[in-house]
Parts: C-alpha cells; sequence; structure tokens
C-alpha cells in the first residue's frame, strides 16, 4: 500500500512547525486525516499488509483545478503581471522573502519515489522533496527573468483578492492569444498563495531517511524544477 500525504502531516497548514521535519516527528493536536490514514496502514500489519506514505511538500506539477497548485499560480500571477506593465514583486512580506527556507517536490521525483517505494519494498514513511532548500529572493529573480520583468520588491497583497479583480483582463488575453483555459481560477486559485508567500518560519523537511534507504531522485534544483514548470504552461498554452 502506497499513500501520499504532505505537509499537513507535521502542521505545516497551521503556519509553522518543528523543523526539518522528521518522520518520526510527534504529531501536532488532532484532527488531521493524515493521521486516520495511516492509523489504518498500521492497523493492518496485523494482517501481513506492509505501507508507504511519501511525504511531498508543495508539489510542483502539471493539474487544472487543483486548489494548491503553486506552479500553476505562479505561471498566472507572472502572466498578468507581464499583462498590466508591472514588476513581478513577490506577493508577501520581507520576512517570508529574505529570511525564510522553504522546499517543494516536482512531480517527476514524486513518480519516481513511488516507483522507487512499490519496486524496493520500502516500508514506512519517507519525505520527499527535490533535495534542495531555498529563499524565495534567490529563486524570484529567475521566475521574473522568465517573464522578462522587473522583480521590484515584496509587497504583501492578497492574491485572492487581486487575481479575482483581473478576471476580465485574464478574459481578454486568452481569447487574444488564444489560450486554453480562460478561467483563471481553474488554473489556480490565490488563496494557496496568500498562505505560502505569507509563511514567515522555515517550512522544510529532513529527507535523511529516503536517502539513507536508497532513493537516488532528490538532486534537483528547484528554480530550475518551477522553470520547466512554466516552460511546460507554454508548451499547454495555459500562458502565453
Amino acid at each position: 500500500m502506497i499513500f501520499v500525504q504532505g505537509g499537513k502531516v507535521y502542521g505545516a497548514h497551521l503556519g509553522v512547525y518543528k523543523t526539518p521535519a522528521r518522520e518520526d516527528d510527534s504529531r501536532h493536536f488532532p484532527p488531521n486525516l493524515y493521521f486516520r490514514h495511516e492509523d489504518f496502514a498500521r492497523a493492518q500489519e496485523r494482517e501481513g499488509l506492509k505501507w508507504t506514505a511519501l511525504r511531498p511538500d508543495i508539489v510542483i506539477g502539471p493539474s487544472l483545478g487543483s486548489a494548491m497548485n503553486l506552479g500553476n499560480l505562479i505561471g498566472l500571477y507572472g502572466t498578468l503581471c507581464r499583462e498590466t506593465n508591472t514588476a513581478m514583486q513577490f506577493p508577501g512580506p520581507e520576512e517570508a522573502y529574505r529570511n525564510t527556507l522553504v522546499n517543494i517536490t516536482g512531480t517527476e521525483v514524486l513518480g519516481e519515489a513511488a516507483l522507487w517505494a512499490a519496486e524496493n519494498n520500502r516500508d514506512g514513511a519517507f519525505n520527499i522533496t527535490n533535495g534542495d532548500v531555498f529563499r524565495w529572493c534567490h529563486v524570484w529573480p529567475r521566475l521574473a527573468q522568465w517573464f522578462g520583468l522587473d522583480v521590484g520588491e515584496p509587497q504583501p497583497i492578497s492574491l485572492a483578492e487581486r487575481l479575482h479583480a483581473l478576471r476580465p483582463v485574464w478574459a481578454r488575453l486568452a481569447a487574444r492569444d488564444g489560450l486554453a483555459e480562460a478561467d483563471p481560477d481553474r488554473i489556480a486559485p490565490g488563496a494557496f498563495g496568500d498562505f505560502i508567500f505569507h509563511v514567515r518560519k522555515d517550512a522544510i523537511f529532513d529527507v535523511t531517511r529516503a536517502r539513507q534507504a536508497g532513493f537516488p531522485g532528490m538532486t534537483r534544483r528547484s528554480d530550475d524544477v518551477l522553470l520547466a514548470h512554466l516552460d511546460s504552461m507554454r508548451a499547454r498554452r495555459l500562458i502565453p
């Protein structure tokens, strides 16, 4: 049995948790659906059923209609910055931009981890990320450069509010450039960014356990993963 959990198992949705998070860290105060998943899996051990819980953080990959697609949200935001002739300012506070360590997980490495766990009968929980940690201030300028934009300064805003107000702009842009999706909410709602880009405490996983168990895939640079995602969005006609 292989199932996917995520940062919520450590309390990431609460805004702060013990970092770098380890698989054997104590649980936060319940409820948490991931706890129920894992407790069910553990209960099957007496029947001889083994289980693996993969724990990625902020998954970056292709999807539509997802409430938590940060890669798509960056593509949507950067496109609208260019369309409105504005700098691609980090939409969160200075502390989140310069002082907070984060990590993300590309779908490619997550898929490799699932195959590795199945083929090698790896049991238990494993944190899975791209393998690096970063600060947004080191990655954001490369993202802005991809769009041909100035970076500007971090400026805390509500993406949920601003993207809603710019729905007519996106609709005109999508029609003009023949994009595949005219509804920006289908690409990525802003609320997830309003959470992620405002986290002021380190939010990173310890991936030593998976490496010690032999998983070789966590060798990516997250800025490269994000740029590849933007290339993919352009190829799929989600952004011009």
